[in-house]
């Protein structure tokens, strides 16, 4: 899955901001068709979103580790130090793929937030690891939403 994600990333990298006309008179009819270079990241390079997919990730692996995968409550300080720890990396212009300054700002405050505060277009890109380290019924992606 998380290599989907990275691939899938790394290929919509160059595109990301660009209208589809922009695409079109680029790129062609046929769209990205390879990994290109963008920005000064070589081509296959993936963008802060993954990256903070791999953060999740990491965060909610460390909670199921530990036994604290039963609430938010539990999971959400092992996101959350999986989420300050990707944020350290960001000061190496070799690592910073681009982050939100919304992100930025939230993980810059120090402070944990609530489910409640991630209700944007971030949470669409860490529900994905909603499905690590399950067993049995699907339950609410609550866990993950740290930050």
């Amino acid at each position: 899955m998380l290599l989907g994600v990275a691939i899938g990333d790394a290929l919509g990298a160059p595109v990301e901001f660009l209208s589809l006309e922009s695409i079109l008179a680029k790129y062609g009819p046929d769209g990205v068709t390879d990994l290109e270079p963008w920005d000064s990241h070589p081509a296959g390079s993936y963008t802060d979103d993954t990256q903070m997919t791999i953060a999740t990730a990491l965060g909610t692996l460390a909670a199921v580790r530990a036994g604290a995968f039963g609430s938010s409550d539990e999971a959400a300080p092992y996101v959350w130090r999986a989420y300050l720890d990707w944020y350290e990396t960001q000061n190496d212009p070799a690592n910073r793929r681009g982050p939100g300054t919304t992100c930025m700002s939230a993980l810059a405050g120090g402070v944990m937030g609530t489910a409640l505060k991630l209700m944007d277009a971030q949470l669409a890109l860490r529900s994905a690891q909603a499905s690590i380290g399950q067993s049995g019924p699907p339950r609410h992606p609550s866990p993950w939403l740290a930050a």
